[in-house]
């Protein structure tokens, strides 16, 4: 079943598109905007996490327990096997009121294989990870 609504208001942005997916008991919600006078892709909102990163071709998202060093355990394993993170960005105050998990969106180079991204949630902390290539 799709459903599309329309407003006339978005809180911080003139242009805002919010798709959520609804599975079951699962429900996932994306929300990005276009920046600039390029139209540049920001997604905006993943897992209940808001942050601003400009989308490239190649990402990769990931959920985990908010404590010191995760980001550095993300930057570390793409490392070891060849990834470059061009540019990222962690939500990790969720509107949800659910404080101890954060989000990191990482865009890369090159498409990041699904082995690096089960390496990584495979490692104590993380929940769960996700790696698209959207060009």
């Amino acid at each position: 079943m799709l459903t599309e609504t329309r407003g006339t208001q978005a809180r911080d942005f003139a242009d805002l598109v919010r798709v959520s997916l609804v599975s079951g008991e699962q429900r996932v919600r994306v929300v990005g905007t276009t920046l600039g006078r390029r139209h540049r892709p920001h997604l905006l909102e993943a897992w209940g996490h808001r942050f601003n990163l400009q989308l490239e071709d190649h990402i990769a998202l990931f959920r985990y327990r908010d404590v010191p060093g995760m980001i550095g355990r993300v930057g570390t394993c793409f490392g070891e096997n060849g990834i470059n993170i061009s540019s990222a960005a962690v939500g990790h105050v969720p509107e949800d009121g659910d404080e101890d998990l954060a989000v990191m969106i990482v865009t890369t180079d090159e498409a990041v294989p699904e082995t690096v991204v089960e390496q990584i949630v495979s490692l104590d902390g993380f929940v769960a990870g996700r790696a698209v290539a959207l060009g």
